[in-house]
């Protein structure tokens, strides 16, 4: 992963912060990049998008197929194998994690992909 694919916001697992969220490494931890976060992390990886993340990330869990969608500022995100499918089915690209999705999901709607509670 390169900083140039990074924004402020953006999830990412690193070294030597408070361990935050699920299914990471034990020397790893969740951070939200941000200025002060760029300068102390020792190095930052990125985090798979998983069905877990998905949910996190606000798209609901489709119990007829196995994807997860997310339906914003008329934009239908559809998330199944890696693709994001969007306004009819339209075929975007292949993301594979967290970083991509939010920086996609801003693209498109002008809002930050947060983690719901």
């Amino acid at each position: 992963m390169e900083g140039k694919e990074l924004r402020l916001g953006n999830f990412v697992m690193c070294r030597n912060f408070p361990v935050f969220g699920h299914n990471i490494p034990v020397d790893w931890s969740v951070a939200q990049v941000s200025a002060e976060g760029i300068a102390i992390a020792d190095k930052f990886e990125p985090i798979p998008i998983t069905d877990e993340w998905l949910i996190k990330l606000g798209f609901e869990k489709s119990y007829s197929s196995s994807n997860c969608t997310k339906t914003t500022n008329g934009y239908k995100l559809d998330f199944a194998g890696g693709e994001v499918l969007y306004l009819d089915s339209v075929r975007l690209k292949h993301i594979k994690y967290v970083h991509q999705l939010q920086n996609l999901y801003f693209a498109l709607t002008g809002k930050e992909l947060t983690i719901k509670s």
